[in-house]
């Protein structure tokens, strides 16, 4: 007969018994856990501000500025403090690694940015579409726990061997950077994992070239266009407008100082101007301002809540989409003018303006956007330039060599 014990009370050896507290010794090094915390309510080195500071993921910590002291008791303080720090230790996601990417994603990361009012309409439609389509559906079913760098980064590299644009990799990469950063303030993550996350340089495929069209592109462009078309165009190549502004218009929004912007169509529906610079009053030419108004008491409903631009039923705006396709391609592809779009036409008015050496921060106003946009989105610049700068250096050397010599 056996004698020896059931193996649920066999005691291990102290051999083993080490090994095992050696084990969850080192597991207890890697794993960081989250504590409650009080925060640290301090001066600033100055002395003239409170300054809380606090850990917003295990050993990472920050610190935020609540106020001048002349304005903020140190007991308004501490209860600023305590509301910063309340839902780090009240957040019932703390503890979790069970949640999977796409309920976090579904659950929490899209109603926060809906609820915000962070994305648009339009804007939310879209980076909702990109991220279900090519993130979700890839790592959706994978654990927060699970979740690493390497993982984002091959994720990023089999949509660009899969084809995928530099700019919509981009996308990805900035959606993925910023449900990381939700995931950490939500307590999700512990640790951003998309910290330096690039596209791959290697497998990505070259961007076509931005093309601008010059004014005899324009020019020969616009005597194959009808009215409507043309103005249009304008609207967007003189007066620098988004397409979803100028076919937002209403008729009531043209006025004797511009074109006022109070809304954006995109996609059939409308919405607010895309940032707070958009909500401006755009300068129109004279002689555009006289065709646009021959153009809106002509319509067959012109009140001020009218669309100056209306599709077939007067009650919408007609798609950008629906009439470059129906109206505007199949006359400019025969002259080889096909690839002038709304894009192309906005870029352009940047472009043309930086040749003819007009004042940017006034072109960026009219745009509706700020300088860096301006600079690194809509102006191109062309070879016979950069070299002309370059010979210009080269010159200026020369004279300072020859004075050597």
């Amino acid at each position: 007969m056996n004698d020896s014990p059931p193996p649920d009370i066999v005691k291990s050896s102290p051999q083993s018994a080490s090994e095992t507290h050696g084990k969850s010794a080192l597991m207890s090094k890697r794993r960081k856990t989250r504590r409650y915390q009080h925060g640290s309510l301090c001066e600033s080195p100055d002395k003239k501000r409170w300054i809380v500071k606090f850990y917003y993921a295990p050993g990472k910590q920050t610190s935020r500025t609540l106020g001048p002291k002349t304005k903020i008791s140190r007991r308004q303080a501490e209860m600023m403090r305590d509301d910063l720090v309340r839902p780090l230790n009240q957040s019932p996601f703390r503890s979790l690694g069970k949640e999977t990417f796409e309920r976090f994603v579904e659950d929490v990361f899209f109603p926060i940015k809906l609820d915000t009012g962070e994305w648009r309409e339009n804007t939310a439609k879209e980076s909702m579409r990109e991220i279900r389509k090519h993130i979700v559906a890839d790592v959706g079913e994978v654990r927060f726990e699970e979740l690493t760098a390497a993982l984002l980064r091959a994720l990023l590299k089999k949509k660009a061997e899969q084809g995928l644009g530099r700019q919509t990799l981009n996308h990805l990469r900035f959606y993925l950077t910023d449900i990381c950063k939700s995931a950490i303030a939500e307590g999700y993550l512990t640790n951003n994992v998309s910290e330096g996350l690039k596209p791959p340089a290697k497998v990505l495929k070259p961007s076509a070239p931005k093309r601008v069209a010059t004014l005899e592109h324009y020019a020969e462009a616009w005597s194959l266009l009808d009215e409507r078309e043309r103005l249009c165009f304008d609207l967007v190549m003189f007066a620098g407008m988004r397409e979803s502004e100028a076919f937002a218009i209403w008729c009531g929004d043209v006025a004797e100082d511009g074109i006022h912007i109070e809304r954006s169509f995109y996609k059939g529906s409308y919405g607010p101007p895309k940032t707070p610079k958009s909500d401006r009053i755009v300068g129109v030419p004279d002689e555009i301002m006289e065709r646009l108004q021959s153009w809106i008491s002509r319509l067959p409903v012109n009140d001020p809540a009218a669309c100056v631009f209306p599709s077939s039923k007067l009650i919408k705006p007609i798609w950008p989409e629906s009439l470059l396709g129906k109206y505007v391609r199949p006359r400019l592809r025969p002259a080889g003018l096909g690839w002038i779009n709304f894009e192309v036409l906005r870029r352009s008015h940047s472009t043309l303006h930086k040749r003819r050496k007009s004042d940017p921060k006034i072109i960026a106003d009219q745009q509706g956007h700020g300088m860096r946009t301006h600079f690194e989105e809509y102006i191109q610049s062309e070879v016979a330039e950069r070299k002309a700068e370059a010979a210009k250096l080269y010159a200026d050397f020369m004279g300072v060599f020859r004075k050597r010599g």
